[in-house]
């Protein structure tokens, strides 16, 4: 199933669930933008980053984590379980 995104709407005291994202979140990170990506919980366990956009583009990469470093490199443990940079 996986988890959802959700926005807290701090004057009306609310969360509300991202109406985009469409797969469920095994694990999350964020750029220096503030966009969120996603490892998801079914295989093949892509990744998918929210543009400014708002579009979620996938990274067909199979991934148990996922993290953001120096200059927005996205790093990914993979599921054979190396260690892999996304630049």
């Amino acid at each position: 199933m996986g988890f959802v995104l959700a926005e807290y709407y701090s004057e009306k005291g609310l969360w509300r669930k991202e109406r985009t994202q469409t797969k469920g979140a095994l694990n999350l990170a964020v750029n220096s933008e503030g966009m969120p990506a996603i490892c998801v919980d079914a295989f093949p366990r892509n990744i998918y980053v929210k543009s400014r956009a708002g579009n979620w583009d996938m990274i067909k990469a199979c991934a148990h984590k996922i993290a953001f470093g120096k200059d927005d490199v996205l790093y990914r443990i993979g599921c054979d379980r190396y260690l892999y940079v996304h630049r």
